[in-house]
């Protein structure tokens, strides 16, 4: 049943992803559109809100079509209007930014996307355990058999190249690290914390007693888990210098929400493992205390 109510909350979360739609629209042409607005989102909490209006308009797609087909008239009777929650920048001020999600599917496959990229939108691929740009990427990660709270980054050549590393305070660094990169966390302000990437040879030519300036920064990852169940979140890259080897960046990036689900799904598995002794015990006791 299609209700007035229904149909001016996708009229409202259209407006919010900047899709005017007077006519109707398919849902390639949604999904371009929405892709576009996500490319150009000022901050990483504009980010969630596009991913947010997005996927309810996903799961409710074929009630919107029926709007199209059956209820046009009641569709048009309602204006478009520019987003109030959702701020947006130009094209020029979205240049070296990108997306990276794995909540855009029930899949939670990892997608990638920014202007760069013309507004199209990438799926990793995952293969015997390796998570990949693209099939011939030159690097991979995988999960640490031994650890949940460590990602493994290979080169193509098969060579580990360093350990992302989730540290018990939970936060992320790199050990074995055999890149040109070290990941600074930023997190004097709670929320505003941000992981910076510099080059290592700036931070080896720092004194114990140096603090590290962080307009020296050559790119910055914010990210931040969706969902209550910590299974879902984004990451945003922005690049303050050229780099030669952006997907090395994009693999840093990826890695984060990765390892956060990697040690969600270990602790719950923990609790599991302690209820499910808990109860083996209980039952023991009952079968003395009943013997």
């Amino acid at each position: 049943m299609i209700t007035r109510g229904f149909i001016e909350k996708i009229r409202c979360f259209f407006d919010e992803l900047g899709i005017e739609a007077t006519n109707g629209i398919s849902y390639e042409e949604f999904e371009n559109k929405a892709i576009k607005t996500l490319n150009r989102s000022k901050e990483l909490e504009d980010v969630k809100l596009v991913i947010k209006f997005y996927n309810y308009c996903v799961k409710k797609w074929k009630k919107i079509e029926k709007i199209f087909s059956k209820y046009i008239s009641k569709w048009q009777e309602l204006n478009f209007e520019e987003s109030s929650s959702i701020e947006t920048v130009d094209d020029e001020s979205s240049e070296g930014v990108y997306c990276i999600t794995n909540a855009l599917t029930k899949s939670k496959e990892i997608f990638l996307t920014s202007k760069a990229f013309d507004d199209e939108i990438y799926s990793f691929k995952f293969k015997n355990g390796r998570f990949m740009i693209e099939d011939d990427s030159d690097y991979y990660l995988k999960y640490s058999k031994m650890d949940p709270g460590i990602m493994k980054l290979f080169n193509k050549n098969n060579n580990l190249i360093c350990n992302i590393v989730l540290s018990n305070t939970l936060d992320i660094f790199l050990e074995k690290n055999l890149t040109k990169y070290e990941l600074i966390i930023q997190n004097e302000d709670e929320e505003d914390s941000f992981i910076g990437i510099f080059e290592k040879s700036y931070i080896d030519s720092l004194k114990d007693t140096d603090f590290i300036d962080f307009k020296n920064m050559i790119a910055a990852i914010e990210w931040d888990l969706l969902d209550s169940k910590r299974d879902v979140g984004a990451a945003r890259v922005i690049l303050y210098q050229n780099i030669d080897d952006i997907s090395l960046i994009l693999y840093f990036a990826s890695s984060t929400f990765l390892l956060y689900k990697s040690f969600n799904d270990a602790e719950k598995s923990q609790i599991f493992a302690g209820l499910v002794g808990i109860n083996t015990i209980m039952t023991r006791n009952l079968r003395k205390k009943t013997f």
